[in-house]
């Protein structure tokens, strides 16, 4: 029961697919439960919540890919319910999710990518972050290690507020060194990206300059 899909199988051919129909009849969600085959999330809403019908326990997404190193595998993803949010890979269940985040590379197109010009550089950050995390394991496991350091030292710095006397140092000073030697490692690894992309973006605007 994913979105407007309650029972429902699609068999896509190799090459271009196209799908086609009215409004609200769930063209989105049938690319939105992709996105979540591969990268465990939506690229529509924030929360998992609104991918489960109303009324309903949870949702269940079963898919099959083919690839020229791997092979044919099977994914299987469970939405709410008693265990929340699981991912199966050819039938044996992930520990985390982040396991199965690069298994299947996927690059969303939307009209909310408007985003990436129009709002602040939060919004790139995300767009990298989502990029590299599939390309590159490590990097989601140093922006996972990261996001982690950072709250604990946010929050070291919130509880000492009002307490009597100065904070430690040795307590602080653990958390900031591990934020910036994380931090180091993410920015240095979009820098990297941000230079191969260079290439590409250069060639396109030659051509968009040749045809002007």
């Amino acid at each position: 029961r994913f979105r407007a899909h309650t029972d429902r199988t699609f068999a896509f051919t190799p090459g271009l697919n196209v799908l086609y129909g009215p409004n609200g009849a769930g063209k989105t969600n049938v690319l939105e439960a992709l996105h979540y085959l591969a990268l465990a999330k939506s690229f529509v809403a924030s929360s998992d919540a609104y991918a489960v019908q109303v009324g309903s326990a949870g949702a269940e997404l079963d898919g099959r890919f083919e690839g020229e190193r791997r092979g044919a595998f099977a994914v299987r993803m469970l939405l709410g319910g008693e265990t929340g949010k699981t991912v199966s890979y050819g039938g044996a269940p992930l520990a985390t999710l982040a396991e199965h985040v690069g298994r299947i590379p996927l690059v969303a197109m939307a009209p909310q990518d408007y985003a990436l010009t129009a709002e602040g550089p939060e919004e790139r950050r995300k767009f990298l972050n989502n990029l590299l995390s599939q390309a590159k394991p490590v990097y989601l496991d140093d922006l996972m290690r990261y996001n982690r350091a950072l709250k604990q030292r946010t929050d070291l710095l919130a509880r000492s507020r009002g307490r009597r006397g100065a904070l430690p140092d040795e307590l602080l000073n653990a958390w900031t060194e591990e934020v910036v030697a994380l931090g180091s490692r993410i920015v240095a690894a979009r820098r990297l990206a941000l230079a191969g992309f260079a290439e590409y973006l250069e060639r396109a605007y030659d051509l968009l300059e040749a045809r002007v």
